[in-house]
């Protein structure tokens, strides 16, 4: 199927839109009104702090000044810290909070009990289906390069 070039453009049409709207129906799951970027910023931490801001910016596909900004509003609500780099004294690493651990870890679980009930409401066929596809949309969502 990948030397078809209108088949493959006519699935990316149809998986972007699907995942979209799913995504859509799943951001309002909790999180204290956080925005999908404040909540993969909080995922990232979760999974790789302590992290300097430009590493951190560089794992979330963002400019360094975007980052900034959106540590210090999570900084603002308690989510996360900044420290020293021991290792480079003018760098600063950043880490979640207990709060902040809470919080991206609650958002996840009400994220991942929303899409439960959506795939509750599929066949049987249906859910084999996504099983299947599983490995291939992790490999999707996964940066270039595996890391992250």
């Amino acid at each position: 199927m990948a030397d078809d070039t209108a088949e493959l453009r006519d699935l990316s049409h149809h998986l972007a839109v699907a995942i979209g709207r799913v995504n859509r129906r799943m951001r309002g799951a909790g999180a204290q009104a956080l925005g999908h970027g404040h909540l993969s910023v909080l995922g990232t931490l979760a999974t790789s702090a302590p992290l300097r801001l430009g590493d951190l910016a560089q794992r979330e596909v963002v400019s360094a000044p975007s980052m900034t900004r959106t540590v210090t509003d999570l900084e603002k609500r308690g989510l996360v810290r900044r420290l020293s780099d021991p290792e480079d004294g003018r760098s600063v690493l950043v880490e979640l909070t207990e709060k902040g651990e809470e919080t991206v870890f609650g958002a996840r679980s009400e994220r991942a009990e929303l899409l439960a009930a959506m795939i509750r409401q599929l066949a049987e066929t249906e859910i084999a289906t996504l099983t299947a596809a599983l490995p291939a949309l992790e490999r999707m969502a996964s940066p270039p390069g595996g890391t992250g």
